[in-house]
């Protein structure tokens, strides 16, 4: 086995630990951290882009819902009224409109959540 003197050990760590050797590792951190951050705020940037859009798209599907859902409720009113002057019973499916009108769609449900969640 070969002997190595501590004298050569000290001086090679000496010799690897320069003032220069340690500024250019620092430089080289800096440069990997500021990478990874710029990676990390474009991630961040996609991601808020991406949740905007989604909740653009959900507002504009609510009002599309309420459009529509409004329409039927004023169709169904109609048809309600004509036919308690006529003295026709409601058709069967004037149930499950009713239901409907009634009911609150699931996109206003998430935009609930949404709101708690923000």
């Amino acid at each position: 086995m070969k002997r190595i003197s501590l004298n050569k050990v000290m001086a090679k760590l000496a010799e690897e630990q320069t003032p220069e050797k340690v500024e250019l590792d620092a430089q080289s951190d800096m440069n990997i951290y500021l990478k990874q951050m710029d990676k990390s705020a474009r991630k961040s940037l996609d991601s808020f882009k991406k949740a905007e859009l989604s909740i653009k798209e959900l507002i504009d599907s609510e009002q599309e819902y309420n459009e529509v859902r409004e329409k039927m409720q004023l169709l169904y009113e109609t048809i309600q009224e004509g036919a308690g002057e006529i003295g026709v019973p409601m058709p069967r499916w004037a149930t499950a409109v009713e239901y409907r009108i009634k009911s609150k769609s699931e996109a206003v449900g998430m935009k609930a959540r949404l709101r708690k969640l923000l």
